[in-house]
């Protein structure tokens, strides 16, 4: 077809289109496979945090409450906002869990002999302690000091541990006595009527 025609006279138009961005909802963020989960850890003095996943290019995302050291939970928010497609912004929330580090305090055994000074009581730790921690340990002996065994109890505390603790047994052994310098020898006696 012969688009000239001497009956119209032809006038170009320009239209402009204008494609408004789309409200970031929760679908979006399901869809884009944009996941924000909760995470555990074990407690080693460090810093630990979580992020979420799958952010595609120009998304953006800040965090609150996103750092944790010590032993215990807690809820952090990631405020997600979209690239120039998407209007608005989305707030996830994760758990952040540090768990307690796993240590096991064991009371050394220990012997001594019957009337000498007791020896000092010690323990053995399996396992990591972190930087500057302490367990706090202390270390008890049954009472008793005649010749047997004793029980060595354990105690342990630290937040950020979960300690088991495992007892230990003291013992007491006979002494010995050196004998060689006495004598008893065979003695005579004329009667008087008095003890010998």
């Amino acid at each position: 077809m012969n688009p000239v025609n001497n009956n119209y006279t032809l006038t170009n138009t320009k239209t402009t289109f204008k494609i408004a961005a789309k409200e970031l909802t929760e679908e979006d963020l399901e869809g884009l496979k944009i996941t924000f989960v909760d995470q555990t850890f074990e407690y080693n003095a460090n810093e630990k945090t979580i992020t979420v996943e799958g952010l595609p290019e120009g998304f953006t995302v800040t965090y609150d409450d996103n750092s944790r050291v010590y032993a215990g939970s807690q809820t952090v928010k990631a405020k997600v906002s979209g690239n120039t497609n998407y209007d608005g912004v989305i707030t996830k929330e994760a758990t952040l869990t540090i768990t307690p580090a796993k240590v096991t305090v064991t009371a050394v055994d220990k012997t001594s002999v019957y009337g000498r000074e007791l020896v000092e009581l010690t323990s053995q730790v399996d396992g990591s302690i972190f930087g500057t921690d302490s367990l706090n340990i202390n270390l008890s002996k049954e009472e008793g000091l005649d010749v047997g065994t004793y029980t060595i109890t354990v105690s342990a505390n630290n937040a950020n541990y979960e300690i088991t603790t495992v007892k230990g047994t003291y013992t007491i052994t006979k002494a010995t006595y050196d004998m060689s310098n006495i004598s008893f020898n065979d003695n005579s006696f004329t009667y008087d009527k008095t003890s010998k």
